[in-house]
């Protein structure tokens, strides 16, 4: 993502954010149309607080303060009252994870970091992974992190673009004008698909290791 000039680190009662809290939005020209994307920024910091604390807590670990998720929730429920879609953007600290990618092929690269994808492809592909996974039984807790981001993308009607912007992660992968992680997460989903679920492991292991480094500050923070 973008930050605007001038930003400077804020605190929050659970979060640190450096972008603009100015609910404006991008615009982007792709395939010959403007296409714009609601920032809508507090609502995303606040979903992101109810949804790592549903993530830690699942698995023992209290890092956000009960309190101060149910706080959240409340606003959350004030911001959404006669919102019918989902804010527009996902954000992730250190590295993007592996499932977004999903969305998208090596094809879908407009330059180094930034791939952009018709909405309607970006849905299939992940619903079509989903049953792969499913079809080869694959851990519960992946399939259904993978389910609720196609859930999410599927929540917005009609025409639309997804993008998927890692350049202000991707020079944790030092080589970055070089990133094949589409290309490794593309083919694991092939092979997925194909039922060679060795070769799948393969290429995703392969995704993986490119950001270890960046996953290991995200759990370490």
């Amino acid at each position: 993502m973008s930050l605007g000039t001038g930003d400077v680190p804020r605190l929050g009662a659970a979060t640190l954010t450096t972008e603009s809290q100015v609910a404006d939005a991008w615009e982007v020209e792709w395939n010959g149309r403007i296409w714009r994307c609601p920032r809508a920024p507090r609502r995303r910091m606040l979903e992101s607080v109810v949804a790592y604390h549903q993530a830690t807590t699942r698995f023992g670990v209290g890092i956000v303060d009960g309190g101060v998720a149910a706080s959240a929730r409340r606003e959350l429920t004030h911001i959404r009252a006669g919102v019918a879609e989902p804010a527009s953007v996902m954000v992730s600290a250190w590295h993007p994870p592996l499932r977004w990618f999903i969305a998208f092929d090596p094809d879908d690269q407009v330059e180094p970091m930034l791939l952009r994808t018709g909405l309607e492809d970006a849905v299939r592909r992940v619903d079509g992974t989903t049953g792969a996974m499913r079809r080869q039984g694959l851990p519960s807790m992946w399939i259904d992190d993978l389910a609720s981001l196609g859930s999410w993308l599927e929540a917005f009607p009609g025409d639309g673009m997804a993008e998927l912007d890692y350049r202000q992660v991707g020079w944790r992968l030092g080589s970055v004008l070089l990133d094949e992680t589409v290309a490794d997460v593309s083919a694991s989903v092939v092979a997925l698909a194909a039922g060679d679920l060795e070769d799948a492991t393969r290429q995703y292991t392969t995704a993986l290791g490119r950001w270890a480094e960046a996953q290991a500050v995200g759990y370490s923070s």
